[in-house]
């Protein structure tokens, strides 16, 4: 059945790792409704964020994407990042008290990422 109503999503802590990430990136794929996902506290390898980036992409009704507290393999962050700047109707990418490394991080803030990629 296809979602004509709902708007935010909530899915932290919910112990979702690539698998469930890569199903839901599929679903947000074809999302004309969601506006927010929140999914704080969760574990992301590269092929789970490989998933979400692509769907961030294409999708043009997403508005905040929560990743707070994620435990996220660092390619995923340059995936999300590069996304996140190809969609100009994505207002946030939250990646606050993710477990970054400082290298990461400096390499991120020399990206010129658009307002509202916030990390730190």
């Amino acid at each position: 059945k296809i979602n004509t109503s709902l708007k935010e999503v909530q899915l932290s802590a919910c112990q979702i790792r690539d698998t469930g990430l890569i199903a839901i990136a599929a679903a947000l794929s074809i999302n004309t409704t969601i506006q927010k996902i929140f999914l704080a506290s969760n574990f992301f390898g590269i092929s789970g964020t490989q998933a979400l980036a692509d769907a961030i992409e294409i999708n043009s009704t997403l508005k905040l994407i929560d990743l707070s507290f994620c435990a996220i393999d660092n390619r995923g962050y340059f995936n999300l990042a590069h996304a996140y700047n190809r969609n100009t109707s994505l207002d946030s990418l939250k990646l606050n008290r993710c477990f970054m490394n400082e290298d990461t991080k400096e390499k991120l803030k020399k990206m010129n990422l658009r307002s509202g990629f916030d990390f730190d």
